[in-house]
């Protein structure tokens, strides 16, 4: 089949997040099928990136996109009750460029990342399978924010986007299916905007090619790691939660215990925590080195959605896991059992004293449940399953095409 994807980020290099689903599925799709990626880019600079797509099996075209064409897209949208976020990914010139190629290639599967991409749909024609990949249900995260925020003007903005997003999630119904990450994120889809579309579930998964162990690694006494992509929300909040909060009932116990930040690009309001006892990195080459040095890896995350890759890369790795019961809701049920669970600071101070003090009888634990994730978290498997689903709606759709 011939897949394209469109997407509003260049997928590479597949560090965190939404690049690491897309650039995993399409490398994976690509032995198969003929895929090409359409994508938005800030930058002119995007050969090595272009490179790096390549290399891996997919084509791929990069749009450049400079920020202010996002802020005319708000100023001249803005009353159109769209929300916000889908207006700063919107481009006229992706929207053209999607038309063209659909018209003069033979393009049998159009598949669009996250709900931004939902208005580019009305490009392609209907003959075509059109596929819409939320990930997270953008709704139950921004209600989350909402519950946890302490700011009156900016719970009043999340709360109209939140109005926004609640009637927009409706535009899944122009697509041929809708893809979701987790059972709760699809509950909660289908309970808030009454959708007559087919929901499937895609999950993320781990590249279990390059998330294997170091060889000679050792996990340092008394290390903690909280890893993410420190520009977004949730990761900030978890953060700083966790260094004014939870470090300080921990170190009144285990005064030696260390914490590291690790992630791209923190804001200066997480760089400010750095301190002998607090390690803000940024960006590392290498993550698995992060996570086999520590003793264990936490996600006090008190709101987002979908399945956060720190904890499933954990788990494939065999490090104890403490996480917040919001982090892990969409994990599969076998799993959960391998994970130590918390919610306030107490206790998540609590269960990090736990396994300071107990390193090898957690690390125990982790490796009995590391066997079981690298089962049902290889993203190979994942894709496999996602290619099937494929196949049978185009199959289904070329069967309802009028002769």
């Amino acid at each position: 089949m011939n897949i394209l994807i469109v997407t509003t980020r260049v997928p590479f290099p597949p560090f965190r997040g939404d690049k690491l689903k897309i650039f995993n599925i399409a490398q994976r799709l690509s032995k198969n099928h003929s895929v090409k990626i359409l994508c938005l880019s800030r930058s002119r600079e995007n050969q090595s990136d272009l490179d790096g797509i390549k290399k891996a099996g997919p084509d791929a075209e990069i749009l450049y996109f400079p920020w202010y064409l996002s802020v005319w897209s708000l100023v001249i949208r803005f009353f159109s009750g769209i929300p916000l976020q889908v207006l700063w990914y919107f481009s006229p010139a992706l929207l053209k460029r999607l038309e063209d190629i659909t018209k003069t290639e033979k393009i049998d599967i159009v598949y669009f990342h996250l709900i931004r991409s939902g208005l580019y749909g009305d490009a392609v024609s209907d003959r075509i399978l059109k596929v819409i990949d939320y990930t997270d249900s953008v709704s139950l995260y921004l209600q989350r924010m909402i519950e946890i925020e302490s700011n009156l003007l900016k719970k009043f903005i999340f709360e109209i986007e939140k109005n926004r997003i609640l009637n927009y999630e409706k535009v899944a119904d122009k697509f041929d299916q809708l893809f979701i990450c987790s059972p709760v994120d699809k509950v909660h889809l289908e309970k808030t905007s009454k959708l007559t579309v087919g929901i499937s579930e895609l999950p993320n998964g781990v590249d279990l090619t390059t998330f294997v162990k170091i060889s000679g690694i050792i996990p340092e006494s008394n290390r903690i790691i909280f890893t993410g992509n420190m520009p977004y929300f949730p990761n900030q909040d978890a953060a700083l939660f966790t260094v004014h909060s939870i470090m300080p009932l921990v170190w009144k116990q285990i005064p030696s215990a260390k914490l590291y930040l690790v992630g791209q690009k923190p804001p200066r309001s997480i760089s400010n925590l750095s301190s002998d006892k607090v390690i803000v990195t940024g960006f590392v080459e290498d993550i698995r080195t992060e996570y086999l040095k520590s003793t264990v890896t936490i996600a006090p995350v008190r709101f987002g959605a979908g399945t956060l890759n720190k904890v499933i890369e954990s788990l494939v790795l065999g490090v104890p896991v403490i996480s917040s019961p919001k982090a892990i809701a969409g994990l599969p049920e076998i799993l959960k059992p391998y994970i130590l669970m918390a919610e306030s600071e107490n206790e998540f101070a609590d269960q990090i004293c736990k396994v300071l003090q107990n390193p090898v009888r957690y690390r125990e634990i982790a490796l009995e449940g590391e066997k079981t994730a690298r089962l049902e978290l290889d993203w190979t498997t994942i894709v496999g399953h996602f290619e099937q689903k494929l196949q049978t709606l185009h199959f289904d759709k070329l069967a309802k095409l009028p002769k």
